[in-house]
């Protein structure tokens, strides 16, 4: 998983996004630059608002750090089985976010709020 450990950072510090915008999918190297960067983001007293699942399996991730955030989870194209979003789905719900919201890889948007 990539961004989540700035985003249990600026928490610790007493701050955090409004929303949090988690992919599944690998983190894109090649196309964030500079200010896109999550560290770049934390430098310039802005939140990372983009985390990347990468290889990390929805059962075994330590989402701990979406309690009480807003979420939207994006799978990444036809490339996400909905099984895949399915287990990120169940996984944040069991996180406690304090909304979630997905796009499911069938374009259908899904809500939940506790």
């Amino acid at each position: 998983m990539m961004g989540h450990q700035q985003i249990i950072h600026a928490r610790i510090n007493g701050f955090a996004p409004a929303d949090v915008f988690i992919h599944i999918a690998p983190y894109p190297k090649n196309h964030l630059e500079g200010f896109s960067l999550p560290e770049e983001q934390i430098k310039n007293k802005e939140f990372p608002l983009s985390i990347w699942t990468g290889s990390s399996i929805a059962r075994r991730a330590d989402l701990s750090w979406v309690k009480g955030l807003v979420c939207h989870l994006i799978p990444n194209g036809l490339e996400t089985p909905n099984e895949e979003y399915l287990k990120w789905w169940l996984a944040l719900i069991s996180a406690e976010p304090k909304f979630l919201i997905g796009i499911d890889p069938d374009d259908e948007v899904n809500f939940w709020k506790p």
